[in-house]
């Protein structure tokens, strides 16, 4: 299971979808994301795990099943930077 901290971003390529630009690099095609995270710039936590052999019509980024997705509130995380 891959975890970690991302960005939702649209992708226009085939009509469009919403995928994760993980902090790490990596960019996750969740396939089917559920509405409520259909927001460009939406900084979330996540738990996906990578579908072998899946196909997608995109041909973008790695398809992966969600097991784990919630919104962050990045106004309350503290800053460390001080």
């Amino acid at each position: 299971m891959l975890k970690g901290k991302g960005t939702i971003s649209f992708v226009d390529q085939k009509g469009g979808f919403f995928a994760i630009h993980a902090d790490s690099g990596a960019q996750y095609n969740p396939g089917g994301l559920h509405e409520k995270f259909h927001k460009e710039g939406l900084r979330v936590r996540f738990a996906v795990t990578p579908k072998e052999g899946s196909m997608v019509e995109e041909q973008w980024g790695t398809p992966v099943e969600v097991h784990e997705i919630e919104m962050l509130d990045e106004e309350s995380t503290p800053d460390m930077r001080q």
